[in-house]
C-alpha cells in the first residue's frame, strides 16, 4: 500500500486497464432504472383535523368580534387575581 501512495503522490501510478466493462449511460436512463413505486416516507398525522381547526378560528374570531382577546398557545401571561397579585401563566 505504501509503494502504490508513493506512485501515486509521485505521479508515476499505473491506471487500471480499460475494457468493455464500463458502460457510458446518461442520467435519465439511470433515474429511470432505479425509480421508486411510491414515496418512501410517511407523513404524519396533524395533532389537529381540518374540522376542527376550522371550527376553532371561527370560534377565535367570534371571540374577537366580541371584544375578547385571543391568545395563541403557549403565550405567557400574568393574571390579576381578587388577592391583588399577580400571577404567571402560560396558555
Amino acid at each position: 500500500r505504501d509503494e502504490r501512495a508513493r506512485e501515486a503522490a509521485a505521479g508515476d501510478a499505473e491506471l487500471p486497464p480499460e475494457d468493455d466493462a464500463v458502460e457510458m449511460a446518461s442520467a435519465a436512463q439511470l433515474l429511470d432504472s432505479v425509480a421508486e413505486v411510491g414515496p418512501n416516507y410517511t407523513l404524519l398525522r396533524s395533532k389537529e383535523t381540518k374540522a376542527k381547526r376550522r371550527k376553532r378560528k371561527r370560534e377565535d374570531a367570534r371571540a374577537a368580534l366580541d371584544g375578547h382577546t385571543v391568545l395563541s398557545t403557549g403565550s405567557r401571561l400574568e393574571i390579576f387575581c381578587d388577592s391583588e397579585r399577580w400571577y404567571p401563566a402560560t396558555v
